[in-house]
């Protein structure tokens, strides 16, 4: 309700273990949902956000398209023939933030939940290593949640977001398990609710 009354893009993504063996699932789940979010806007609206968005891209944007076949609606169906104006494995991570960013305003803030980012593959945890540099000049925030003991599996990532929160530049909250008594609480409130 609040991202709601703010105008936002919210966008939530849940990783499974089986994504760990999906290359950049996360994002292009991510991406399949903004377009499902946006698809919902008056027409108008959607193109104008479309057409920011390649503008944004410019014609190396095509490279989108080889990972996120969603995105050549936008950015045109990708050529094996074009030549790109860097190495494809970096001109990726830079349209792909691109894309990001340029979706994001102050007027339409772009709210992206990530949860279980333990189960990530190495590649989307090595973009959001390198994506998450230029969030904070931009009108994206980005909530990531993972299991304190399974760490270990997206390390790079991690130890980013612990030296991050150490400079005073993102946040952390460790959740404690909850005992019966606040579940059956918690159950209670969220049921009456429901029926009230």
């Amino acid at each position: 309700k609040y991202t709601a009354a703010k105008n936002a893009f919210f966008i939530e993504t849940t990783a499974t273990q089986e994504w760990a063996n999906k290359p950049y699932w996360p994002i292009i789940e991510s991406i399949d949902k903004l377009f499902n979010f946006i698809s919902k806007l008056p027409e108008d609206r959607q193109q104008e956000i479309y057409q920011e968005v390649r503008e944004r891209l410019g014609a190396d944007g095509i490279i989108l398209s080889k990972v996120i076949p969603r995105l050549s609606t936008i950015v045109g169906e990708f050529d094996a023939n074009y030549k790109f104006s860097q190495n494809e494995d970096d001109i990726f991570f830079e349209k792909l933030k691109d894309f990001y960013i340029g979706l994001a305003s102050s007027n339409n803030p772009l709210v992206l939940m990530f949860d279980d980012i333990h189960n990530w593959d190495q590649g989307s945890v090595q973009f959001f290593t390198y994506f998450m540099d230029y969030v904070y000049d931009s009108s994206i925030y980005i909530v990531l949640s993972m299991r304190e003991d399974e760490t270990m599996k997206v390390q790079e990532l991690y130890d980013l977001i612990v030296q991050s929160a150490k400079e005073g530049r993102i946040g952390i909250i460790n959740l404690q398990n909850l005992n019966y008594d606040e579940v059956d609480e918690l159950t209670l409130g969220i049921f009456g609710n429901i029926y009230n």
